[in-house]
């Protein structure tokens, strides 16, 4: 397989045979980015060419754990993946749960955090109301998610973008300060969002569920993943998937889709 090790401490030799003899294992994925190219449309982000297969195939062997790590809602992740049997989701970053048998949770959210997620989504309406061009960018551009809201810019023009920044940036990072909320940047686009939880607290979930001696792994592309990367050293593997190394937390450099089917059918082979 073709990878390159970004931190000289990991050992995949030792975690692949490791994957063979566990009784146990868990998969973490992240959607966007990693199991499925960026598109402008985040409703035809369906996953690379091959990646539904290896994934039926990991979970028909019945000994994998399959678990999807996304910022998106969870519920929104089902229809892309177009699994016949639906995988664990944690959506919005570790705020939802959607079990395999469809129940679903939500972690508690403060009131002060909801709060100033409303006040941030007015200022996009005011926007909206006050600039034709922005309207048209935030009608297809903005997501609201049940702990965050995030604004895409992918597609759109570089000076909608720099009118959308230099407007909503800096009262959302008012907002995060005075509500308890984080502003992050992202792939081509920024959100706001519940500080209290993060992709690592997900990680740490699985961990414990899964128990110690399982082989667990975590493959993303984008910032939101450090936190998990972070989490899962000296427990596991991480894998960086994108088409561009940088610098990461994570153990290994995969590029999709080519390495990340590698790795996808690799797994199979040693649960098999």
């Amino acid at each position: 397989m073709k990878m390159i090790q970004i931190d000289p401490r990991a050992d995949a030799d030792t975690f692949f045979t490791k994957l063979s003899q566990a009784r146990d294992s868990a998969l973490m994925l992240d959607y966007d980015g990693t199991l499925a190219p960026f598109r402008i449309g985040r409703d035809r982000a369906f996953p690379y060419p091959g990646v539904q297969e290896a994934l039926r195939e990991i979970t028909a062997l019945g000994n994998s754990r399959l678990v999807i790590v996304t910022g998106r809602p969870a519920k929104d992740v089902t229809p892309l993946l177009g699994l016949k049997h639906q995988p664990e989701i944690w959506g919005c970053h570790g705020w939802e749960r959607l079990s395999p048998d469809g129940s679903y949770r939500k972690m508690e959210v403060n009131q002060q955090a909801l709060e100033g997620l409303a006040l941030a989504y007015g200022s996009v309406l005011a926007l909206a109301s006050g600039s034709l061009r922005c309207k048209l960018a935030i009608d297809r551009q903005v997501e609201q998610k049940p702990v965050g809201l995030a604004l895409h810019w992918r597609g759109c023009a570089p000076q909608v973008v720099a009118e959308l920044q230099d407007s909503l940036a800096r009262e959302w990072a008012w907002l995060a300060h005075d509500s308890g909320l984080k502003l992050c940047e992202f792939e081509e686009g920024m959100e706001l969002r519940v500080s209290d939880r993060t992709k690592a607290d997900t990680v740490e979930t699985i961990i414990e569920e899964t128990g110690e001696e399982a082989a667990v792994a975590y493959l993303g592309d984008g910032l939101t993943d450090e936190d998990a990367f972070r989490a899962l050293k000296g427990k596991g593997l991480s894998a960086l998937v994108r088409s561009e190394v940088r610098p990461s937390a994570a153990d290994l450099w995969i590029r999709p889709p080519g390495g990340l089917l590698e790795f996808l059918w690799l797994w199979q082979e040693l649960r098999s």
